[in-house]
């Protein structure tokens, strides 16, 4: 069986002062947004309670009843 646990996290990094020094505000906002899940997760922000967890059944052990 595979537990698939998701986090849905949505995050709106201000560029908009950047265009003189960032070039590339796509890898920047990648950045400051791992930044960021890194210091919730760091200060405990986020909690497993924040998942949404699913249990698949790839076949690799047993049956998973419905």
């Amino acid at each position: 069986m595979l537990v698939k646990a998701t986090y849905t996290f949505n995050f709106e990094p201000d560029t908009s002062d950047l265009d003189d020094i960032i070039i590339d505000k796509k890898e920047f906002s990648i950045d400051l947004t791992k930044r960021e899940l890194d210091y919730m997760l760091l200060n405990k922000e986020i909690e497993a309670s924040d998942f949404e967890f699913e249990v698949i059944d790839d076949g690799d052990d047993h049956k998973i009843d419905d």
